[in-house]
């Protein structure tokens, strides 16, 4: 005859569950946060045009009583041409597992609330990404070989002036699907590759994998091709902070970067002389620590080239441990206060004028700052972020024809600036590549 047990009466036990999910991926989106609320324009038809002062009428000269007045000249004008880009995401589930989640007593949450709530959060994390980038999209590169039947690779992630250089694995998660492209000329070599796991290497699963190779540009998988890439004379993605401020020495060749100019921006090229009003301000320390006359010179150049100062500094946790140690003895957290009602506590560094808040980001490069003046910088929006719903539903039926739901989103729009010479960056601060104690050559592991 047996007693009874614990082990042999769960079957009369109930379940206690907590209060709801718990989030164990870090959501926050400095970034899009701050340029939501600060310097948005409406983008519609054709594309959104900027007017430029460019030129001086330089016809003033001293004379006399009887000079001959001076040969009138004019002043010069431009425009930046801001491009549109379209952001998609899509997500689904069955009718059955909506139904058995719909009670609060019965499940964390909602399958429909969950699904759909945390596709936007997704998807303002990548547009966060995104925004340190370029137009082209690129997450990382591939560093030499692929191994294991072309199934694992290393990714790049030594400092360097290109930022592609030094991503590691920190922009990619588990479960991602991404392409593989040459660097050369832009050619698709894999698409929908997932990935299965993040240690020192990427690893994925399909064959297709098995054709990438050293030094390919990796992008996020697109049914029509990697973006920006082979076939498309448009790129998709926003461009970024990475690419706005450029004074065309930190921007990767044409012949590494899928055969697309970079040094082009808002219709404009840089690597013409007279365009150097669209050249933001850069300053490489080539490894060298971050120093108070480095801020100082990024600060006054900025002044210099646009009679505008920084509202801000924006940069990663291992940047603001560098000023930190600059500012012993006066380290100052100071709630700010931003356009749109940004607020938080900030670092603050005083440059002689100014006092200019040192504001922290999770996506920004390890080895980057980046001095914005925010009037300068502005979202172009045709559509912020909107369901789909053209049929009077988020809700269509899966394609296959079975009780499956998806649903998706949409986000017009992109990341400009109409002075670029009002904003600046510093590149390779020494001592910044932090990998909080990960081993590795710049490799972290994700969790994005």
């Amino acid at each position: 005859m047996a007693i009874q047990t614990y082990a042999a009466a769960t079957n009369l036990m109930k379940r206690v569950y907590g209060p709801g999910i718990r989030d164990q991926l870090n959501n926050e989106t400095l970034l899009l946060g701050l340029l939501k609320r600060v310097g948005k324009e409406k983008w519609g038809g054709q594309g959104f045009y900027e007017a430029l002062r460019t030129g001086r009428n330089r016809s003033t000269v001293p004379g006399y009583e009887t000079s001959v007045l001076p040969t009138a000249m004019r002043q010069a004008f431009s425009n930046f041409i801001i491009a549109c880009r379209q952001y998609h995401g899509q997500g689904g589930f069955t009718a059955f597992g909506a139904a058995a989640t719909a009670l609060s007593d019965a499940a964390f949450g909602s399958m429909v609330k969950t699904e759909v709530d945390g596709l936007i959060a997704d998807a303002k994390k990548d547009f966060n990404i995104d925004f340190y980038g370029t137009e082209l999209g690129v997450l990382g590169k591939v560093n030499g070989a692929p191994g294991g039947a072309g199934t694992t690779f290393v990714v790049d992630g030594a400092q360097n002036v290109n930022a592609w250089l030094q991503h590691g694995t920190r922009y990619l998660s588990v479960g991602q699907e991404l392409s593989f492209v040459k660097e050369d000329d832009g050619l698709v070599r894999a698409n929908n590759t997932t990935v299965t796991a993040i240690t020192g290497t990427l690893t994925f699963t399909g064959s297709a994998s098995a054709t990438a190779a050293d030094n390919d540009l990796i992008v996020r998988a697109s049914a029509l091709g990697a973006p920006g890439f082979a076939g498309t004379s448009v790129p998709s993605a926003f461009t970024g902070l990475e690419q706005l401020i450029d004074d065309l020495s930190t921007m990767p060749t044409a012949a590494t970067a899928g055969g697309y100019d970079l040094d082009a921006i808002q219709g404009i090229d840089r690597n013409t002389a007279a365009n150097t009003f669209a050249r933001g301000n850069v300053l490489d320390l080539n490894n060298a620590a971050l120093s108070e006359t480095a801020i100082q010179n990024l600060v006054y150049r900025i002044e210099e080239n646009s009679g505008m100062y920084p509202d801000v500094f924006l940069t990663h946790r291992s940047v603001q441990s560098a000023f930190q140690q600059l500012l012993v003895g006066d380290r100052r957290f100071v709630p700010q206060k931003f356009p749109g009602g940004f607020q938080a506590d900030a670092l603050v560094y005083n440059a002689g004028d100014k006092d200019i808040p040192i504001i922290v980001d999770r996506e920004c490069p390890y080895d980057r700052l980046y001095a914005l003046n925010l009037d300068a910088l502005k979202m172009y929006m045709l559509k912020d972020i909107e369901m789909i719903e053209e049929s009077g539903s988020i809700l269509r039926q899966d394609a296959a024809g079975s009780d499956a739901w998806n649903f998706g989103f949409r986000m017009f729009g992109n990341l400009g600036s109409p002075q670029p010479n009002a904003l600046g960056k510093m590149v390779r601060i020494g001592g910044a590549d932090e990998r909080y104690g990960v081993a590795g050559t710049g490799l972290v592991v994700s969790t994005f």
